[in-house]
């Protein structure tokens, strides 16, 4: 079953044409990574989704019920967590969710045990303090409590690493990675490490429609642009055997310090066959040939362009 689906959804604001034709799938039980370039238009997408915005066309559906502008019943199942998370300074943690947890209705009996579970959850038990004393990473484990309040099957996290340092991202990616058996996370981002770390499947947002959507294993397997490391004995080596890689299609090269080179190609296994039968041919031992693994920043300049 799909966590969440949206089909042919546009949004423009004036001349701007932010999301001109949006088709996801979010799986149950499934970290997404939603990624774009600044700009691309992930808060707007979150924010429809949410029901804060209103879609010029489309369809939503939440666990296959339907998602609508406004407050509703299925939009009250979405947990929230905005790009920039606003808090009330001079409460503590306790009592920011406290109040969170009234507004959503959630009944006070039950909002103690389950405000109690989630403070421990993102790592802020014991810590008493007022909430303008934490720091951003805190601050953003405490937004993360928030969007849980209420038991939703489905978060949305606008960007909730942006502006942290590493040990802050690695707190927030943690708590996020611990939610997979909790509740579905879609969560968007430009940092493109955060997202092979913990998540499930990737959906690549550009020019207002998903470029490609596909788990992180199928990326890993694309046939893009490969690239191979070659390490010669001498530089007049390197030279020789670079000659004859101009009769590739879509071949680049790039050298590095020494007597290292990079080569692009479109089929690393003809490229370094190539390599290999001209190295044997001139009698030039090969230090070293290695291809490179595939990255996913490779698979996102590749698929977004300049």
């Amino acid at each position: 079953m799909q966590a969440l689906t949206t089909r042919s959804l546009k949004k423009s604001f004036k001349t701007v044409h932010a999301i001109t034709d949006l088709n996801m799938n979010v799986p149950k039980n499934s970290i997404y990574g939603f990624l774009g370039k600044n700009g691309a238009g992930k808060t707007t997408t979150m924010k429809m989704i949410t029901g804060l915005l209103r879609p010029d066309a489309g369809e939503i559906e939440v666990f296959g019920e339907q998602a609508c502008f406004g407050e509703t019943k299925v939009n009250r199942t979405i947990g929230y967590l905005p790009d920039v998370p606003e808090f009330y300074g001079y409460m503590s943690a306790k009592e920011y969710l406290t109040l969170c947890a009234k507004i959503s209705g959630v009944a006070p009996d039950k909002a103690a045990a389950q405000i109690k579970e989630l403070i421990a959850l993102v790592g802020l038990k014991g810590i008493n303090r007022r909430i303008k004393t934490y720091s951003r990473g805190m601050k953003q484990r405490l937004g993360i409590a928030q969007a849980l309040i209420g038991s939703p099957k489905l978060i949305l996290c606008d960007e909730p690493t942006s502006a942290l340092d590493p040990e802050g991202r690695l707190e927030v990616l943690q708590v996020l990675s611990n939610l997979r058996e909790r509740v579905t996370v879609v969560f968007s981002t430009h940092i493109l490490a955060d997202v092979e770390r913990i998540c499930d499947r990737v959906g690549v947002l550009n020019n207002g429609c998903l470029a490609m959507e596909k788990s992180i294993s199928q990326l890993q397997n694309m046939s893009l642009t490969g690239r191979i490391r070659v390490e010669t004995y001498d530089e007049n080596a390197m030279g020789r055997l670079l000659e004859p890689l101009g009769q590739l299609p879509d071949c680049k090269v790039s050298t590095d310090k020494g007597n290292t080179f990079f080569l692009e190609a479109r089929d690393t296994k003809e490229a370094a066959i190539i390599l290999c039968k001209t190295a044997a041919e001139l009698n030039l031992p090969l230090r070293r040939l290695e291809r490179l693994d595939q990255s996913l920043e490779d698979v996102f300049m590749e698929v977004t362009g300049p």
